[in-house]
Parts: C-alpha cells; structure tokens; sequence
C-alpha cells in the first residue's frame, strides 16, 4: 500500500466561484418558481447559452445552497434544461493538452461495459493533503468527480506535467476502508485507507 500518513480532519470544499449576476437572477426566478407552484419548468427564454453554465449552476446549488447531487439534479430538471442543451451544436475538443470544457483536454475515455465513449476533461485546481471522502467532496462542489482509475492512467499518459509526483485519489473504493491511487511519479496504483492524506485533482466527462 501507499505510504500512511495521520489522519487529519478534512478540509472544507472549495467552492467554485459564480458570478454574482447568476447566482441572483438565477435565485430570483427559482424561487418565483416555488410560488407558482414549485414543479413549474422555467421557460425557453431562461435557457443557458452553453452547457459550460449548467455545470455552474448546478455547482451554485451544491456549493451555495448546500445541496447533494440527488437535490441538485432534481433541482436543474425542473430548470428544463435538457432540451435547450441537447439542440446546442456540441463544441469539440482540439488537441491534447487544448483548453476545453472548462478545463484541459485530456482525450477519450472508453465506455466500459456497453457505456458509451466520453471525451474527458481535467479541471484546474487540486486538493492537497485531503482524505478520500474530503477528495471526493471537494470535486462535487466542482460540479464534478475524481477520476476513475483507468482515466488516471489516461491522465498519465497524456497530461503527466498537470501533476505533481505524487499521490492522487482516484474515485473508487478498493474495500470498505479503502480506496485506490495513482501515484503520477512512476504510473503505479495502489491503495490505502480513506482516511490517507492524499492529492486530489477533479474531472468533468463530455459526451461525443
């Protein structure tokens, strides 16, 4: 296993910073809403420009309005806005290492077990010294998730200078205590209990 380290408490999420405009208006028309009768879609006026502002808003309700990613879900379905984003041309990536979705464009990430192919993005930023259950946390605020471990190795292979040689948190558990990383020194995985003190960097997954 990875080295072991004390445990520490977890650190608090970052949050992903909203403008101020959205958060109000968006706020505003929410609750407007609610007192129209709570269930009612906003209509096709209020639909973003681009996918890019459905990730932020549903990172506003988790980070701002302290939702989970069940409430926020339900939450963005009743915003209606799955139609506006699936008549959207989707945009494409360019090269490896290109800036895109938000983040830096890591390349393909295949489907497993029937599930299809997704072009997959790494965020800027990084979580240092957290747990496995800080890590997580951390990237849902993002409005995202770590990485699995076969994206990781994707990761090493094609963005190795975004990472420090360290140890970083992958999104799966190994066990009921514990959970695998990468280390982006050498390429190995390993695992160690969640309550290691590890790396964390965040991922978004586009369809193609």
């Amino acid at each position: 296993m990875a080295p072991q380290t004390a445990a520490a408490a977890p650190s608090s999420p970052t949050h992903l910073s909203i403008p101020f405009a959205i958060c109000f208006v968006c706020k505003g028309l929410i609750a407007g809403s609610a007192v129209l009768g709570g269930c009612r879609n906003l209509d096709a006026d209020l639909h973003p420009l681009d996918s890019e502002l459905v990730h932020e808003i549903r990172a506003m309700f988790l980070s701002h309005w302290n939702m989970d990613g069940v409430q926020a879900d339900a939450r963005m379905q009743h915003l209606n806005y799955g139609a506006a984003v699936a008549a959207l041309p989707l945009p494409t990536p360019g090269a490896i290492g290109s800036a895109f979705g938000g983040g830096t464009y890591a390349g393909i990430s295949r489907g497993i077990d029937g599930a299809p192919d997704e072009h997959l993005v790494l965020l800027d930023g990084e979580a240092e010294a957290v747990t496995w259950d800080a890590a997580v946390a951390w990237a849902t605020a993002k409005g995202a998730s770590l990485p699995t471990r076969a994206e990781q190795r994707l990761l090493m292979a094609n963005l190795p200078d975004q990472f420090k040689p360290d140890w970083y948190w992958s999104g799966e558990q190994a066990g009921p205590s514990t959970a695998w990383l990468q280390y982006f020194g050498n390429g190995t995985q390993d695992y160690n209990y969640r309550s290691y003190e590890g790396r964390a960097r965040a991922v978004r997954r586009l369809a193609i």
